[in-house]
């Protein structure tokens, strides 16, 4: 596989149409530059494949993609058509299917507050969150890694935290910035949880997502009841089941 230049993957861009809600992985590269792409050759492409912090789409032919090129490249989350599954089987023996449900908000979202929780300040980030957001632990990390960690995501405007008593709790962010999505992450620290803070960083980072011109989207495993139950409290609603194929890492367990 050649390494190919945000500029170049930008030239590709129809391959990535027309864009539907979930990981949009391709286009999240062309906007913010953060990760890397590949293609079978330059120019004439057949197949490509783009990657940012662990998650990675496939598109084109998988015949053209060279087996042991990415048994060396990728490790991580896979989002690619089923066709590309044979090829993906015989490449990493040890695939694992992870189902997935995607959701959209089809109107404004529902209004939740936190004025019954003492001390919380909901805020968009800024510049200045930055400290706070490379402070937070290792299971909420994971939300800053597709904006190449918490300094740019607090530069980035795309993301809305909770701080309780000083302290950054919760984090609701663009996890894909996509040209008609914007797939939302949001992790809430352990002792925090069950407080309505992620519900409501994500009612307004939706009002953002919607005066930016783009649609909300929700992508989350199956096994993730909590996830799911605040994206319906928000007000989206289930546009179809998917799955990701899993290579070379762990499934993720669900938050409690």
């Amino acid at each position: 596989m050649i390494e190919i230049s945000r500029a170049q993957l930008e030239m590709l861009t129809p391959w990535f149409q027309p864009e539907e809600p979930g990981p949009v992985i391709g286009p999240h590269l062309i906007r913010t530059g953060t990760g890397r792409a590949w293609t079978d050759r330059w120019p004439d492409v057949r197949a490509i494949v783009v990657e940012t912090s662990y998650n990675y789409t496939m598109v084109g032919d998988p015949s053209a993609l060279d087996c042991v090129a990415l048994a060396d490249n990728v490790a991580g989350f896979v989002a690619a058509p089923p066709h590309f599954l044979p090829m993906l089987e015989v490449t990493f023996p040890t695939l694992e299917r992870w189902p997935r449900i995607i959701g959209v908000l089809p109107a404004a979202p529902i209004t939740h507050s936190t004025s019954s929780i003492p001390h919380v300040a909901v805020r968009r980030f800024a510049p200045q969150a930055a400290d706070d957001l490379e402070m937070l632990s290792a299971e909420s990390i994971w939300v800053t890694q597709t904006w190449g960690g918490g300094k740019a995501l607090a530069q980035s405007g795309y993301g809305w935290g909770a701080w309780v008593d000083g302290v950054l709790a919760s984090v609701a962010c663009t996890f894909f910035l996509g040209n008609d999505y914007e797939d939302i992450g949001v992790a809430t620290e352990p002792g925090f949880r069950n407080m309505g803070l992620s519900t409501a960083c994500v009612y307004e980072l939706c009002l953002d997502v919607i005066a930016r011109g783009r649609k909300p989207s929700w992508t989350t495993s199956m096994d993730n009841a909590s996830s799911w139950r605040v994206a319906e409290k928000v007000g989206f609603v289930h546009q179809r089941n998917s799955w990701l194929y899993v290579v070379n890492r762990r499934i993720p367990k669900a938050n409690p």
